[in-house]
């Protein structure tokens, strides 16, 4: 796909990418004004560091970050929590409170970041300063001091135990060597075993006791630097920033949405896909007209441009298909219902009457007969009578309101429609058909509901395909080009109906933007190449 396709694939379903993203961002915005607004409250928090020497050196600042985030922690256990549930009255668990809560300390400081959200302002400052608050209170200084010097004292007292088990264990030891008679060597082994593991618990204990004297010499207390404050404005719902996000996720579905579409459809839509998939030169395109939707069939008036200036193209285009012979009788036909041929042939028999040429307009489609209805006449004689020898052919064609332009109507429905269209009487009159006017148009059914068009295809001198771009598959008319060719009918291209009237030349020269472009190159044509005005 080039990327000329590409942006014509966005053009195609510009109307779908527009909604998604109108939905999805209106619907991004509803949800956000309807959600309750979160507001966050800050407050600041410094560890002091201070030694007994007044000299602080490497291992005493590693071992007070290690504290930081020790106090980290600690602002957001349950007595804490607990307590300042208790203090404030808050309707939230320990749990809940804790997931309202964020501790962060700041890379390369001392500093404690403690954030709270709440839908409350006010309280959300009130929580944060309480927790600093009831923090300092469970951690002060004093405390630590004497928590610290209580454990240093159990510390002692064990290792005093165990200097004492040590002596005991080696006076035990030099007892028995003095009198050889009375110790085995299994007994000095197990004295001497006991004896290694009471050095190696004095050791863990002394070495216990330097941390605890490293750790008093580097006691750490928390001060707030910065009270929390209520904020201003809520940090959650981002309206702004949600509805953004959600436009531009709409917008991207859409887009992935309509290049799916595209590649699944199989419809012919362009000129160039009848072209190339039918090998067929394209006649002409009819432009989309919603009135036909309504009432199935109208006709176009010469000022309804540029529909009416299509149908003069496509006449044009039929007239030069055939190079070796003038096309007299041309059958009108799709691959299946609902296409519109009926249209086309109305339309294209105006276009041609207006031309000076006396056009007949026969409705061989016995079946389902539409042609008297585009004119609103009574379809009680017609081609049927005509085949049956029920009726003359001035009785059976009409004169319509428009100059040169007759119709034919099927008649009464036949029960072997197909038999009496391949009929000798058939051929008959299509001799005198083209004996009457200069120009035939035949309107069949469909090739693929019935074998009527296969059965006129050959007696014609040309076929058109009408295609319906927004309904007509590539194997259907694919299928019923190569029945049509079966026949040997003389295939001279196909009519893209219902196209996209903006592709079309006629359609921009006739719209207001092409009205404006000729008159801005009319002014300036009158000027010179300087833009002055050309001397009268």
């Amino acid at each position: 796909m080039e990327l000329k396709e590409y942006f014509q694939t966005v053009w195609k379903w510009w109307w779908l990418i527009v909604l998604c993203t109108l939905c999805a961002g209106g619907a991004s915005f509803i949800v956000s004004s309807r959600m309750s607004p979160v507001y966050e409250a800050k407050v600041m928090l410094m560890s002091n560091q201070s030694t007994n020497t007044g000299i602080i050196d490497y291992s005493s600042l590693l071992g007070g970050q290690q504290v930081i985030e020790t106090y980290r922690e600690l602002l957001q256990t349950r007595p804490v929590l607990e307590a300042v549930i208790a203090s404030l009255d808050l309707p939230y668990s320990p749990q809940e409170l804790a997931k309202r809560i964020e501790v962060n300390t700041i890379p390369n400081t001392q500093l404690l970041a403690l954030r709270v959200e709440d839908n409350d302002p006010q309280r959300a400052a009130d929580i944060a300063n309480e927790i600093a608050f009831t923090f300092l209170l469970q951690r002060s200084a004093e405390q630590q001091l004497q928590e610290i010097e209580d454990y240093e004292q159990t510390v002692v007292t064990q290792m005093s135990t165990l200097e004492q088990a040590i002596e005991k264990t080696g006076a035990e030891m030099e007892q028995l060597r003095a009198s050889p008679g009375l110790l085995t060597q299994e007994e000095l082994i197990e004295l001497q075993t006991n004896q290694a593991q009471q050095r190696v618990a004095y050791a863990n204990l002394l070495a216990g006791y330097l941390n605890i004297r490293a750790m008093k010499s580097r006691l750490l207390d928390v001060v707030v630097v910065e009270p929390a404050q209520p904020p201003s404005e809520a940090i959650r719902p981002r309206r702004v920033l949600n509805t953004a996000v959600a436009a531009v996720g709409g917008c991207m579905i859409a887009c992935v949405l309509a290049f799916l579409l595209e590649y699944l459809n199989d419809t012919l839509e362009s000129d160039d896909d009848v072209r190339e998939t039918l090998s067929l030169p394209s006649l002409g395109t009819i432009p989309f007209v919603k009135a036909w939707q309504k009432n199935g069939h109208v006709r176009v008036t010469a000022e309804e441009r540029p529909t009416s200036e299509a149908f003069r193209i496509l006449r044009t285009n039929i007239q030069f298909a055939n190079v070796d012979s003038t096309v007299r009788t041309l059958l009108v036909t799709s691959s299946a219902p609902g296409e519109g041929k009926t249209s086309i042939v109305v339309n294209l028999g105006i276009a041609m009457a207006q031309d000076g040429r006396k056009v007949l307009l026969v409705d061989a489609d016995l079946r389902r007969p539409q042609l008297h209805r585009a004119f609103e006449m009574l379809n009680i004689t017609g081609l049927t009578s005509l085949l049956l020898n029920d009726a003359e052919r001035q009785e059976c064609i009409v004169e319509t309101d428009i100059p040169n332009l007759y119709v034919l109507p099927s008649g009464p429905a036949p029960p072997n429609p197909s038999e009496l269209l391949g009929s000798q009487r058939m051929a008959q009159l299509i001799e005198e058909f083209q004996a009457f006017a200069d120009v035939v148009l035949f309107d069949v059914p469909p090739v693929l509901a019935c074998a009527d068009a296969m059965v006129l295809a050959s007696q014609t001198d040309g076929v058109v395909l009408v295609i319906d771009s927004r309904s007509t598959r590539r194997e259907a008319a694919i299928r019923a080009l190569e029945m049509l060719r079966n026949v040997e009918a003389k295939v001279l291209g196909g009519i893209l109906n219902r196209g996209h009237a903006r592709s079309s030349e006629y359609y921009y020269y006739y719209s207001d933007g092409g009205k404006l472009k000729e008159r801005f190159w009319t002014r300036w044509r009158r000027r010179d190449g300087h833009g002055r005005r050309e001397a009268d």
